[in-house]
C-alpha cells in the first residue's frame, strides 16, 4: 500500500511541474509574439510633451489612421508613426527623421520599420532584407502607394496614390513626384531627369470610393453610388443602410463589373439578395454558387429564416434549360425525364425520377405524371397532394381518402357511411352465423360475391338480406317486393335483383360486381356487369374472355369493350376489340392503360430480371424490425462470444480454483 502511495504522489508531484513548464513556455511565447503598439490616436500638444505630437502634425494617414509627422519634444522623433528618443539607429533631428536605417523607410518625416505593423501598410518588403535590399529603402510599395523613382534611405520609399503634394527631392535633382488627387491606386511615373526640378504624376488606375474619371478621379458618383466606374451611375458598390434603402449592388455590365443599386425587394426572379464574403450587400443570380446560389437554377425565391439567427433559405424554382428540373425543396436541379409520361414533370429527385407534376396532372406511385389515378387499383387521387396515394390496408378501392372505401378486398365487406348517404364506407368483417333470433343476425351466409360471404337467410324471419346484410323490409319503399316471411325474398323491387335470397342495389356494392342493370325487369337483373345479358337473372352462367372486364361475346377475346387489369387495346372503348397482355406494350409490364396519348406502363413485373422495379410496394409495418441481416448476426456474434468468455471463467474457476 505505501508502494502505490508513493507511486501516486510521485505522478503528481510530476504532473504539478510539467504544468508550470508549460505555463512558463506559453508566457514566453506569448511575450514573443507581442505585437508592434500601434497608435489607436495621434495626441498633439502646443509645448514639449514627451510621447506627443506637435501641434497640427497628425497629418499622416495610413490604413485609415493618423500618425504623427513632427514631435513636440525636442530629442524625440516619429518612428512608427509615434514620438519616441528610441531612435534604433536611425537620423533623427529636429523632432523629425531625415534618413533611415537598415530595416527601415523615410516616410513623411518618420521613419516606419520593414515589416512592422504599421510599416506593412506601406512597404509589401518583409522584415529580412532581400538580395537587392538597400539599407533604409522599401523595394516595394503596397497597393495604395507608388515607388519613388528616386527612393533613397534620405527620400521616402513610398508616396500615396491620391498624394497632390507628394515629395520633394532635396539636396539634389529638385525633382517632385506626387499622386492624383482622390487616387486610390495607381503605376509610378517615370524617372524626370537629374537637376531638372521637373514634377511627375503618378498614373492613377482606379479612384477612390464616391469619385470616377479618365484621366484624373475629379467626377462624383450620384446617390445610391458609394463607388462608380466610367459615369456617376455606373455603380461599383453602394451606400449602406439604414439612411439608403437600395443598398444591393446588382452586377449588369459583366465586362465593366459595373451595375445598379437597388432596394431588397427589387432583387426577385433571376436574382436573389445575399451578403458576400467581404460583407458586401449584392444582389446575384440564382446560380452563383460561390454567394449560396443553386447550380444550374435560373428562378429562385429567398426568404429569412424564422429564429433569433436569421439566414438565408433559397429555393430553385425553374432551372436553366428545359430537360433540368428542380426538386421538390428546391435545393438542386436535375436532368428530369421528358417523354411519354413524363413530359408534364415539373419537379425531379436526385435519381432522375418525377417528384411532382405540372399543368394539373397527378403524380403515380411509379413515377408518372397521368390525368388521374384510372388503372390504379388501390389509390386515389390527392387532389391536394396532386398524387395518386394508396388506400389504407382495409380497403381494396378507396374514394377522397385512404380511409374512404368503396370496394373491400375478399373476407371484407362494405358498410356505407350515413346509411348509404355516401358512395363511400368502412370494411368489416364478412358475414358470420349467428345463433337466436337477435334482429341483424344471419343464420345463413350463402352469399358468395368476390371472394366475400354475405348473408341469404336472416333470423328474423320479417328481415330480408338486403346488399347482403339483414335489415327490415319496411313497407314503404321496400327492397323486398314479395318476402319469403322465413328471413328471405322471393321477388325484388325494381332497380334491385334478386341473388341468393337477398335484394341488392346495382349502384352498391357488393351488388355492382354482379349486375349494371336490374330496371323493368321484375325484380332480376337484367345486364350483368361483364356487360352480358343475365339468364333469367343469372349472371354466372356466361363469362368473358379472361383479357375481358367487359365484353359482347361470353369467351371471345376479340369482343372485348372494356379490358381487365394486366391488359390494354389500342381501338376505342366502347367497341369490340382485343386486349393484349400489358407485356406486350413494354417487356415486364404488368399494369397499364392506353389512350389517345399512347400506351403507358403503371407497373412493371419486380421479377422480370431488368432491374426496373416501379410496381407499387407497402412500406413495411411499424413493428417489423428494421434491422439488416448483417446487424442481427453480428449482435448475434457477439452475444455467443460474451456468453462463451463467461462460461469458460465460471469453469476456470469453479475447477482450477477448487483444486487449488
Amino acid at each position: 500500500m505505501r508502494r502505490i502511495d508513493g507511486l501516486v504522489l510521485l505522478l503528481v508531484t510530476v504532473k504539478s511541474m510539467f504544468d508550470k513548464i508549460l505555463f512558463g513556455a506559453l508566457i514566453l511565447q506569448f511575450a514573443s509574439t507581442v505585437p508592434e503598439a500601434k497608435a489607436s490616436t495621434c495626441e498633439q500638444s502646443s509645448s514639449e510633451e514627451p510621447g506627443k505630437c506637435a501641434q497640427s502634425k497628425c497629418d499622416v494617414v495610413i490604413g485609415g489612421s493618423q500618425y504623427c509627422s513632427q514631435c513636440s519634444k525636442a530629442g524625440e522623433a516619429p518612428v512608427n508613426g509615434v514620438c519616441t528618443a528610441e531612435l534604433d539607429g536611425n537620423n533623427c533631428a529636429t523632432k523629425i527623421c531625415t534618413q533611415c536605417a537598415q530595416g527601415y523607410f523615410l516616410h513623411k518625416g518618420g521613419c516606419y520599420k520593414i515589416g512592422g505593423e504599421v510599416g506593412s501598410l506601406i512597404c509589401a518588403d518583409t522584415s529580412s532584407p532581400g538580395v537587392r535590399a538597400t539599407a533604409g529603402v522599401c523595394e516595394d510599395c503596397k497597393s495604395g502607394y507608388f515607388k519613388n523613382p528616386e527612393a533613397a534611405a534620405n527620400a521616402d520609399s513610398c508616396i500615396s496614390c491620391g498624394d497632390q503634394a507628394g515629395f520633394t527631392i532635396t539636396g539634389g535633382s529638385g525633382n517632385t513626384y506626387k499622386g492624383v488627387q482622390n487616387c486610390a491606386t495607381c503605376q509610378p511615373p517615370e524617372r524626370a531627369n537629374p537637376g531638372s526640378s521637373q514634377q511627375k504624376e503618378a498614373m492613377c488606375e482606379s479612384c477612390v470610393d464616391g469619385f470616377f474619371g479618365s484621366n484624373n478621379c475629379n467626377q462624383q458618383c450620384t446617390d445610391p453610388c458609394a463607388a462608380c466606374k466610367t459615369t456617376a451611375t455606373a455603380c461599383t458598390k453602394c451606400k449602406p443602410g439604414p439612411s439608403n434603402t437600395k443598398e444591393y449592388f446588382k452586377v449588369t455590365n459583366l465586362v465593366e463589373k459595373t451595375g445598379e443599386c437597388i432596394a431588397q425587394d427589387a432583387c426577385t426572379d433571376t436574382y436573389f439578395p445575399t451578403t458576400d464574403k467581404a460583407g458586401t450587400k449584392v444582389c446575384v443570380t440564382c446560380n452563383d454558387e460561390t454567394n449560396g446560389g443553386i447550380k444550374d437554377c435560373k428562378t429562385c425565391i429567398s426568404k429569412d429564416s424564422v429564429g433569433i439567427v436569421k439566414e438565408l433559405t433559397l429555393t430553385c424554382s425553374t432551372c436553366k434549360t428545359d430537360t433540368n428540373k428542380p426538386n421538390v425543396v428546391g435545393s438542386q436541379c436535375f436532368v428530369c425525364p421528358n417523354n411519354d409520361s413524363t413530359k408534364d414533370c415539373g419537379k425531379c429527385s436526385a435519381d432522375n425520377l418525377c417528384e411532382e407534376c405540372s399543368g394539373g396532372k397527378v403524380l403515380t406511385p411509379t413515377k408518372l405524371c397521368l390525368e388521374d389515378c384510372s388503372g390504379l387499383p388501390g389509390y386515389f387521387m390527392d387532389t391536394e397532394a396532386k398524387q395518386c396515394v394508396s388506400c389504407s390496408k382495409d380497403c381494396k378501392e378507396c374514394t377522397g381518402k385512404a380511409t374512404q372505401c368503396t370496394a373491400c378486398s375478399p373476407g371484407r365487406m362494405l358498410v356505407y357511411d350515413k346509411e348509404g348517404a355516401y358512395p363511400y364506407g368502412t370494411c368489416v368483417d364478412q358475414c358470420v352465423v349467428a345463433e337466436g333470433t337477435v334482429p341483424g343476425t344471419c343464420g345463413t351466409c350463402g352469399a358468395k360475391i368476390g371472394g366475400t360471404a354475405y348473408c341469404s337467410k336472416c333470423n328474423v324471419a320479417a328481415e330480408v338480406p338486403v346488399n347482403g346484410v339483414c335489415e327490415t323490409n319496411n313497407a314503404r319503399n321496400a327492397p323486398c317486393a314479395e318476402a319469403d316471411n322465413a328471413g328471405g325474398c322471393n321477388r325484388c323491387a325494381d332497380g334491385y335483383f334478386l341473388f341468393e335470397r337477398g335484394c341488392y342495389k346495382t349502384d352498391k356494392q357488393p351488388g355492382m360486381q354482379v349486375c349494371s342493370d336490374a330496371t323493368g325487369s321484375n325484380g332480376l337483373c337484367k345486364t350483368c356487369a361483364n356487360g352480358l345479358p343475365a339468364d333469367n337473372g343469372n349472371c354466372f352462367a356466361q363469362k368473358c374472355h379472361p383479357s375481358c372486364k367487359t365484353c359482347s361475346t361470353a369467351g371471345d377475346a376479340s369482343k372485348c369493350k372494356v379490358c381487365a387489369d394486366g391488359y390494354y387495346r389500342e381501338t376505342a372503348g366502347g367497341t369490340d376489340g382485343e386486349c393484349k397482355p400489358c407485356s406486350q406494350g413494354k417487356p415486364g409490364c404488368t399494369l397499364c392503360k392506353h389512350s389517345d396519348a399512347g400506351f403507358t406502363c403503371l407497373s412493371t413485373d419486380p421479377f422480370n430480371g431488368d432491374g426496373d422495379d416501379t410496381k407499387p410496394v407497402d412500406p413495411p409495418s411499424s413493428n417489423e424490425s428494421s434491422l439488416s441481416t448483417g446487424a442481427i448476426a453480428g449482435i448475434s456474434v457477439a452475444v455467443i462470444v460474451v456468453v462463451g468468455g463467461l462460461v469458460s471463467f465460471l469453469c476456470w474457476w469453479f475447477i482450477c480454483r477448487g483444486k487449488a
